[in-house]
């Protein structure tokens, strides 16, 4: 039971953000759409974390005193980007395409639907993760993260998610699959990038990390108010098939 409070307010910047987004959104999609694909988003963290946690226990079972800088360079790489980034955005999309084939293609009636499909599942996945960070760290340092997650992470996971979704649409209207490919490529470098500026800026006291964490997520917002822009110009996704 004492848990269920830390459930609550690692959801809640979610479903904050989550109203944000579909407030954007003209033509609202189905609520029952949007309650699966934020469901198969939770579920989508939890596989990512059922995977991930095997493969970074033996990363960091090795013994890093036996390899040269270059390889252990190496090593936080491959984590960074394969494991983690590439993993993570990877699940999202895969609760996007459940959640299109449980309620039929006919639901993506105008491109930017992918988009909001894609932020909503993102939005899914930070609610589990919200509560899984909420739930490791000690009580005094509740109140920071708690900011971080909402301000920061939470709206980075709908930024790229966001961000997925419009080259997915793109990828659809021209027809063209390396198009989606290189889009969740894409994607994982900037996660990556995210998650090697939080751990630097954890590491070193510098105000050079916060801005370029920053300055990450303001030209990421900024792609995706493009993005949508460039969407309502498409004709219907759903036209080629």
């Amino acid at each position: 039971m004492e848990n269920i409070p830390l459930l609550i307010i690692g959801v809640l910047p979610s479903l904050i953000w989550l109203f944000y987004f579909l407030k954007k959104d003209k033509d609202p999609e189905p609520k029952i759409m949007i309650f699966t694909v934020f469901v198969l988003g939770v579920g989508g963290a939890l596989l990512a974390a059922s995977l991930q946690v095997p493969v970074r226990n033996f990363i960091y079972s090795i013994n890093l005193t036996d390899l040269s800088q270059p390889k252990i360079a190496l090593i936080g790489i491959l984590d960074a980007f394969l494991v983690v980034a590439l993993l993570e955005e990877s699940v999202k999309l895969l609760a996007v395409i459940a959640g299109v084939f449980l309620f039929k293609i006919r639901e993506l009636d105008e491109p930017v639907d992918l988009i909001i499909y894609m932020i909503t599942a993102g939005l899914g996945f930070a609610a589990l993760e919200n509560y899984l960070y909420f739930s490791r760290v000690p009580q005094e340092q509740l109140t920071e993260l708690i900011f971080l997650r909402f301000a920061i992470t939470t709206l980075f996971h709908a930024l790229s998610a966001g961000i997925l979704g419009y080259l997915l649409a793109l990828s659809i209207r021209k027809m063209k699959k390396y198009i989606a490919v290189l889009g969740l490529v894409i994607v994982s470098f900037f996660h990556a990038l995210y998650n090697v500026l939080i751990e630097l800026m954890a590491e070193k006291e510098a105000l050079l990390y916060p801005c370029l964490l920053l300055g990450l997520i303001f030209i990421l917002a900024l792609a995706l108010l493009g993005s949508i822009k460039k969407t309502k110009e498409m004709e219907s996704v759903c036209e080629p098939f």
